[in-house]
């Protein structure tokens, strides 16, 4: 009776184990001959631009990297990515350069790095937009003290960029009537007039996101200027965030440069991604820009030398070897 026990738990065992390499056959590493690999790309909710833009770049690694099968996924963007990359939920994922510095230092609120994380390159830039009902008194971001403002979720990257903003002004939440809302919900509020003002993220110079051009073309509204003061100090402070200006013409109907602060964003990894694959999905990536660019117009603005300027994360090996052959250096954002 025990013989055959032990046979039978012989048996079973060469059953789990053979089932185990089979899976491990369709999901191999990059550097594994003939073997198939599944990444996936944090991006942001369905209502910004990181969505579409992560499913153009899902699309051209699953192009013209073999064996390789990509999906982007919706998520409460920079934060979230981080946290997914740490726990390797995620194998790719977009993050804002001021939630990777702060998170990097440990600084402001922001918990530490506990894995490390890497940069494959930079993307583009993405602009603090604040609308306002074009009846609207108020004429700068100053006059918007005391007023009840859109500011994002609690807790979210987007909210706590807000809150330097704040500072700068010299002001604390105590000083507006915060709305902690998503993106859509905000819309939806200033559109009932429950809401003075409704602030968002949004790339790029390529053009807003979807949600953010409906909002524009379905409600009569206008974008409101920060001030000078605050766009030349905040960067010297904190140098993540950059002084800028959303350029006319940047959606319909809009005649005048706006100015206001950016963001750079970057696509991260985690540090211990094989190298090969690093190096090929770096490649690919440069090597069809202007695919990138037909799927999605924000990716238009990717450059080598956007690419591998003002990191903050190390860059991944992978990477560095592909702009080393492509004869360039890597600097970081001190």
């Amino acid at each position: 009776m025990k013989r055959r026990i032990v046979a039978l738990l012989l048996a079973l065992s060469s059953i789990f184990t053979l089932a185990a390499c089979n899976g491990n056959q369709e999901t191999g590493s990059a550097s594994g001959a003939g073997s198939s690999q599944l990444l996936t790309i944090g991006t942001a909710t369905t209502g910004g631009g990181w969505f579409p833009m992560g499913g153009a770049l899902a699309s051209v690694l699953t192009k013209y990297m073999p064996n390789t099968t990509v999906t982007a996924i919706a998520t409460n963007a920079s934060l979230e990515n981080l946290t997914s990359l740490e726990g390797k939920n995620l194998e790719l994922g977009m993050a804002n350069s001021d939630v990777v510095y702060q998170r990097l230092k440990g600084i402001n609120g922001y918990d530490p790095f506990q894995e490390e994380l890497a940069t494959l390159f930079m993307m583009d830039e993405i602009y603090v937009t604040v609308v306002v009902p074009t009846d609207s008194p108020y004429k700068t971001f100053k006059d918007l003290k005391g007023k009840k403002v859109g500011t994002g979720t609690a807790g979210s990257g987007f909210y706590f960029m807000v809150e330097a903003i704040l500072e700068s002004y010299g002001w604390t939440y105590d000083d507006i009537i915060p709305y902690q809302a998503s993106n859509g919900d905000q819309a939806d509020a200033l559109k009932d007039g429950n809401i003075d003002a409704y602030c968002v993220l949004t790339p790029g110079k390529y053009g807003p996101s979807a949600g953010f051009v409906e909002l524009m073309t379905t409600f009569d509204c206008r974008l409101l200027p920060f001030d000078e003061e605050q766009l030349t100090e905040l960067p010297k402070e904190k140098p993540f965030y950059n002084g800028s200006e959303i350029p006319a013409g940047w959606y319909e109907g809009l005649e005048e440069a706006v100015p206001t602060f950016s963001v750079n964003t970057q696509l991260c990894v985690r540090a211990d991604m094989d190298e090969e694959l690093a190096y090929e999905i770096t490649k690919t990536v440069f090597e069809h820009v202007d695919e990138l660019a037909e799927v999605h117009p924000n990716w238009g603005g990717l450059t080598l030398d956007l690419g591998c300027t003002n990191m903050i994360l190390p860059a991944h090996p992978g990477a560095q070897r592909y702009y080393e052959e492509q004869g360039k250096t890597v600097t970081y954002l001190e």
